[in-house]
């Protein structure tokens, strides 16, 4: 399978390429990786950027068509959510079917809607680039929840900590905080516990000098599964230091792991408490991205239209959706504190009698 990476910013160029380059060198004679080089394009000129990291650039969609043969071909979309529907229709109006899609998969229900309709019509293969459901931090976890170790799961805990100061300040990009961290572990939430509701969220924004980023400084969301299970995330986008954390308490023990916090390290480590005991910590390494790709690269060259064992899509899009409940929650509210890490919020109002959101 060859590679188009349409987007050629920070995930297509500082994220896909290094993995891709990495795959492509580990690859045996039974892999499916094509010798030609990735193709990009951008609505920028990066033929310069291209030519220097030893790539082909293509002057425009149609040009990539016919440079690298849809049948065969992997698109990686790396393009802002609010553009995602337009970038899909042209590249299925171009005929190709088989799409990586960062994440989020659209900016809000009614783009979703569009995705979706068009994937239907256009039979697009559609999976949502979602390396935390590959991580090996998520698989310890999902073993240990509701084992006969901790017991049934509780409650889940999100820390997600990352400056992001230069990036919010100059341009558009994600439209509100809860766009940039939390696809990533509400998505875990809902692999580990089930579907849920969104009952409280606020968020704040980014504030420096005389500046202001409407909605991208710190976010708080609470969510209450159907089985009872409660997750709780906070983020903050003008932290001075970086991290990915989740605290899992079941009935009789709790586990505290650390997702790698960049592409500097591939390590993951969690520590499991059993009742009273001592904590028993795990490190090992764990990249992620490199797993997702893997797999997903090989599943199209054996022409699975249905990943295996994946619902990356099925649970992006339910992920695109409970933030769009959460916005609508934080924006009812705008007066609303984030509370910090470890501080408990007022109760929430019992939805089922009707009664207005209290964030």
């Amino acid at each position: 399978m060859r590679t188009l990476i349409v987007g050629f910013g920070r995930s297509g160029a500082g994220l896909h390429l290094p993995v891709l380059r990495r795959l492509r060198a580990e690859a045996g004679a039974a892999d499916h990786w094509s010798p030609e080089p990735p193709l990009v394009w951008d609505v920028r000129d990066v033929r310069q950027e291209a030519a220097a990291a030893g790539l082909a650039a293509a002057g425009s969609l149609e040009e990539a068509a016919a440079t690298a043969d849809p049948a065969r071909t992997v698109v990686h979309v790396c393009t802002p959510p609010m553009e995602r529907p337009h970038v899909l229709e042209q590249l299925a109006d171009l005929g190709f079917t088989r799409l990586l899609v960062e994440k989020p998969l659209a900016a809000d229900t009614a783009s979703l809607e569009a995705v979706d309709a068009l994937a239907r019509k256009r039979g697009l293969i559609l999976r949502v680039i979602s390396p935390w459901l590959s991580s090996e931090l998520t698989g310890a976890l999902r073993r240990l929840a509701g084992g006969p170790r901790l017991g049934a799961l509780r409650s889940l805990a999100f820390r997600q900590l990352k400056p992001r100061w230069t990036r919010s300040l100059n341009g558009p990009g994600h439209p509100t905080v809860f766009d940039v961290e939390l696809p990533h572990s509400v998505g875990v939430a809902l692999r580990l516990a089930g579907d849920a509701q969104p009952v409280r969220a606020a968020w704040e924004d980014l504030r420096l000098g005389g500046r202001t980023v409407p909605r991208m400084g710190r976010g708080h969301l609470e969510l209450r599964h159907e089985n009872g299970t409660t997750s709780e995330f906070f983020t903050d986008l003008t932290a001075p230091v970086r991290e990915r954390s989740v605290v899992m308490r079941c009935a009789t023990g709790e586990v505290t792991g650390h997702y790698p916090v960049s592409e500097a390290d591939h390590h993951a480590q969690w520590t499991v408490r059993e009742g009273a005991g001592a904590a028993r910590r795990s490190v090992v390494h764990d990249e992620a991205l490199a797993t997702f790709l893997r797999d997903a690269y090989r599943d199209f060259a054996e022409g699975r239209t249905t990943a295996r064992g994946a619902d990356d899509y099925a649970i992006g899009r339910r992920v695109v959706e409970i933030l769009q409940e959460a916005k609508s929650l934080a924006e009812a509210s705008p007066t609303a504190r984030v509370p910090d890490p470890g501080e408990r919020p007022a109760e929430p109002v019992d939805l089922s009698k009707g009664a207005a959101h209290d964030v």
